[in-house]
């Protein structure tokens, strides 16, 4: 019987939540890192053998966290927080290779930070989930370095248990459009992509990324005086627009 349901899958930042990003609010991101820099990074040196202190670090952290999200915008492999730690201290030119653990911490708690800044996208969205959940199986696509910031999120709003399934990039190594991350919401949903929705705020990697997976798709962008992307289905202002238009067009 669960199979037989159709399925809706949604991007997660700037369409359900927001959070303290490097793209859109850097200067709250970076606070963030600098609080887990203070509470996870023990004193470190670098080749000279001096300390590296804050200013130091938020230099090399900022540099490495705007050169991922480059490299990952032309290759669309996505680099976890740990990795851009690491990228950080070789910038600063630390000495030795920071544990994998420690990494971890640093990541953990980040995430942490992050999670302190979530708001809504919409005060409605919490309702509207649970009301698209109760005819439809739910799951999430989602580009982001960290996967506990999704999922903790998600708890945080009260609807971790509205989605079958999490798919966050930094933990398959692709981001969206690439179809691999589709391929992994689908495969892990069992789900027949004629019978699927993707919605979105992002022209390319929704829109497109979605479309090519062979899914319909449903354009989030409230506000927006462009054009619908062509690739794009429908343009919701509304989340709650959803449920008319997915029982006319799904069943």
């Amino acid at each position: 019987m669960e199979r037989s349901r159709p399925v809706i899958l949604f991007d997660w930042g700037e369409t359900l939540v927001r959070i303290p990003g490097m793209v859109h609010t850097p200067d709250a991101h970076l606070a963030c890192a600098r609080s887990a820099f203070h509470a996870e990074i023990r004193p470190r040196f670098d080749a000279a053998g001096r300390v590296i202190d804050e200013a130091r670090f938020m230099t090399c952290y900022e540099s490495a966290a705007r050169e991922h999200i480059r490299r990952s915008g032309e290759t669309l492999r996505e680099h976890r927080f740990e990795e851009r730690l690491n990228a950080a201290l070789a910038m600063a030119e630390a000495h030795g290779v920071i544990e994998s653990a420690h990494a971890l911490a640093f990541a953990t708690h980040l995430g942490e930070r992050v999670l302190e800044g979530l708001t809504l996208e919409h005060p409605d969205v919490p309702g509207v989930l649970r009301a698209l959940g109760a005819r439809y199986r739910l799951g999430i696509v989602s580009n982001y370095p960290f996967g506990p910031v999704v999922s903790g999120s998600l708890e945080r709003i009260g609807v971790a248990d509205v989605f079958e399934t999490v798919i966050v990039s930094g933990e398959i190594g692709w981001s969206k459009p690439h179809p691999e991350i589709f391929r992994h919401a689908l495969a892990a949903m069992d789900a027949d992509p004629a019978r699927t929705l993707f919605v979105g705020d992002n022209p390319i990697a929704d829109m497109q990324g979605a479309k090519r997976a062979g899914l319909a798709t449903a354009w989030y962008a409230p506000g927006r005086a462009q054009a619908k992307p062509a690739e794009a289905d429908v343009h919701v202002e509304h989340l709650g627009e959803l449920l008319p238009w997915c029982e006319a067009r799904l069943h």
